[in-house]
């Protein structure tokens, strides 16, 4: 046995753990940032057009009934993207 192939019989496991960790990690963030712009795209950004022209004023519960009736439609159609903090503030 030589020195090349003690060499290669050591190297080849670690560069395969090594770009195995790499996919891992590189997959990870694209599927969390994938689904941050969906939970952006379907629930955040449309709750806050419905709610934006009422910032900074005084609203009743008239002024609230449509963002209720949006948040509602999206939990009806997108529940999943719904962070369990919005929902239980919602709820309360």
């Amino acid at each position: 046995m030589t020195y090349t192939d003690i060499l290669n019989i050591l190297l080849t496991p670690s560069v395969t753990f090594v770009i195995g960790i790499l996919t891992v990690i590189i997959s990870r963030n694209t599927n969390v940032s994938s689904i941050a712009m969906e939970r952006l795209k379907f629930v955040y950004h449309p709750l806050f057009l419905s709610i934006e022209p009422f910032l900074y004023q005084k609203v009743t519960f008239e002024d609230v009934t449509p963002f209720l009736d949006k948040y509602n439609e999206i939990e009806r159609n997108h529940s999943l993207l719904i962070s369990p903090k919005l929902r239980h503030s919602i709820r309360v």
